[in-house]
């Protein structure tokens, strides 16, 4: 197993992308903790977890609020003894419309659970990972909205974009730690999220935002959930400071 003997903590894990990565870590011999907003989806996932034979917890976390994310690391060293992964997935999307119409309230938000988290879970994680024996790493959910910007995203591609510089500064800065930080930058995928950003999902849609990636479809939780898995396994043990793009070919075009 890749990540036996590894504690991660996954943020946004209820659904989508989160929960790929947190059930697929388990699979591969990791302690998870599950962290989400959401009682129902977060407890789901965990109790899915360990009827598989895997290790999880859940806590409910908002991770715009200071003393969430400190309760949920604390609640990680005490169950499982320390911390030596970092996933943070949380994240939330707009939906299309003019950088000067959109609501300051959706940007204050999206910045909040994009951006701002990153520095809670930075201020309260990172004590821990420097402890981890064999080294520690930290994986971000970009997008491939903060490589290349697209008109009608301007809020979300920015905050995506500020992540990718925040995990080139604290790769470098975290380095001596033995911490690595890494990136994914997913092309849009099928979850909650985007449909929302969507207005809705439909067959129709599916197909129109897969012909505008060359490997001819959207992406899947999975394929996120597998290139996370790299970023966190001693396979990566010399990869840091890099922005992995998962996106079909998407950023060639």
């Amino acid at each position: 197993m890749r990540l036996e003997g590894k504690t991660a903590l996954i943020t946004g894990a209820g659904s989508g992308i989160g929960e790929c990565i947190a059930r697929l870590f388990a699979k591969e011999g990791a302690n998870v903790v599950v962290a989400d907003v959401n009682n129902v989806a977060g407890e789901a996932v965990a109790a899915a977890i360990r009827a598989e034979g895997g290790k999880a917890i859940f806590g409910r976390t908002d991770v715009t609020v200071g003393a969430d994310v400190e309760e949920i690391v604390r609640r990680t060293v005490d169950a499982f003894g320390g911390l030596s992964t970092l996933v943070n997935s949380a994240g939330i999307t707009q939906q299309p419309c003019s950088s000067l119409e959109i609501a300051e309230a959706t940007v204050d938000r999206m910045l909040a659970v994009n951006l701002k988290s990153l520095y809670y879970t930075t201020v309260f994680a990172v004590p821990q990972l420097r402890r981890a024996r064999a080294g520690a790493s930290i994986v971000n959910i970009a997008s491939v909205g903060g490589i290349r910007p697209r008109p009608g995203m301007a809020w979300y591609g920015a905050s995506k974009g500020a992540v990718i510089t925040l995990t080139d500064a604290l790769a470098i800065e975290l380095a001596p730690d033995r911490i690595r930080v890494n990136a994914i930058a997913p092309v849009r995928t099928d979850t909650p999220m985007v449909w929302h950003m969507a207005g809705g999902e439909s067959q129709a849609k599916r197909e129109q935002m897969g012909s505008a990636i060359p490997l001819g479809r959207i992406g899947q939780a999975m394929d996120m959930a597998w290139a996370a898995l790299y970023l966190a396994s001693d396979e990566a043990a010399f990869v840091t400071g890099q922005c992995l793009a998962v996106d079909g070919g998407r950023l060639l075009v």
